[in-house]
């Protein structure tokens, strides 16, 4: 029988346990959020910030091209939809 010794690392930043060291700061990079300051929602990066202010102030950059339609879109990914 293999006698493994299972080391586990504690984050100081939150009430976590991880495997591997290199996670702990993954997990502080992520944890250093964007909040929106109309509803409070964190976000990981600015980019997806600044996407989420466009659904409160209803700007809709992405426009549908089809003749007739007028509807308009959050993002480039959601016009392809």
């Amino acid at each position: 029988m293999h006698n493994l010794k299972i080391v586990l690392f504690h984050s100081a930043c939150c009430a976590k346990i991880y495997r591997e060291r290199y996670l702990i700061g993954r997990a502080a990079e992520k944890s250093k959020s964007h909040m929106c300051d109309l509803c409070g929602r964190n976000m990981s990066t600015a980019a997806a910030l600044l996407t989420h202010r466009k659904r409160h102030s209803n700007e809709r950059p992405f426009k549908c091209q089809e003749p007739g339609c007028s509807e308009g879109f959050v993002t480039a990914q959601n016009l392809q939809k």
